[in-house]
């Protein structure tokens, strides 16, 4: 069963650069994961520090294994992260 995610992400104000630059790397290597069908990044027109992701993949078993390629959210690569006003809302969806 395919699996959807939209998962909204704050940032904190003026930062909505840095966050997209630092996330950027991430994204192209999730695209080519296995199961990954869709996986890309916008920003709110109204509101620039708002981003909305939008993941769509084969099964949850796709999911769990590219879970396992992302780094700790101590490494160095992930430290757009800090940049988040707070935890990101998430939203699962079957298909």
């Amino acid at each position: 069963m395919a699996v959807v995610q939209v998962i909204t992400f704050r940032v904190q104000p003026g930062t909505g650069n840095e966050f997209v630059t630092g996330f950027s790397p991430i994204i192209e290597q999730v695209k080519k994961e296995p199961g990954c069908e869709r996986y890309e990044l916008f920003c709110a027109v109204a509101d620039s520090d708002t981003f909305v992701m939008l993941e769509r993949w084969a099964d949850q078993a796709a999911i769990d294994s590219a879970l396992k390629l992302f780094p700790g959210k101590d490494h160095p690569s992930v430290a757009f992260l800090k940049l988040l006003a707070g935890p990101p809302a998430r939203e699962r969806f079957e298909i």
